[in-house]
């Protein structure tokens, strides 16, 4: 009787610390690598962002090529070249003819943040002075058209 009580508290132990270390252990953290082609750099490989549109049916393939091109694309970028890199999109829409998005992104470091855009137009960062120095140079070579529409908006 008492080999089995000390043989179950011993499972019973092995079972918690399993669960403790399962729970402690984490993967390495990896920034996203950039690939350059034809087309501008994206976050691709382990620390890819994660967009989702939602509710899915509501948005056509056109649109979703057109928010990914002009929206997530330069987003995600921008924020991995200025150290806050994008864990999740979340690009919403209320009704199958809504023209605007909602779209809230989440960054590596928990911090979340969500802005209303026009389905239609492209994505701007927002410039803290004139002379935009808060626009990283990748990015203005990368996305000179969203740089200058910026630099237009700062004056």
């Amino acid at each position: 009787m008492k080999h089995l009580i000390v043989t179950t508290l011993a499972l019973l132990l092995g079972i918690f610390a399993g669960f403790g270390i399962s729970y402690t252990v984490r993967q390495p953290e990896t920034a996203p690598e950039i690939r350059q082609n034809e087309k501008p750099d994206t976050a691709t490989g382990p620390g890819e962002t994660v967009v989702v549109f939602s509710p899915g049916g509501l948005f056509s393939q056109q649109e979703k090529g057109q928010l990914t091109k002009n929206v997530t694309q330069p987003l995600v970028l921008y924020h991995h070249l200025i150290g806050s890199p994008l864990v999740s999109l979340m690009v919403e829409k209320s009704a199958a003819n809504a023209r605007e998005v909602r779209i809230i992104g989440i960054q590596q470091n928990g911090a979340y943040d969500g802005l209303i855009h026009p389905i239609s137009n492209a994505w701007v960062p927002e410039c803290f002075d004139q002379a935009c120095s808060n626009i990283p140079e990748k990015f203005r070579t990368l996305y000179p058209a969203l740089y200058q529409e910026a630099a237009r908006r700062a004056r």
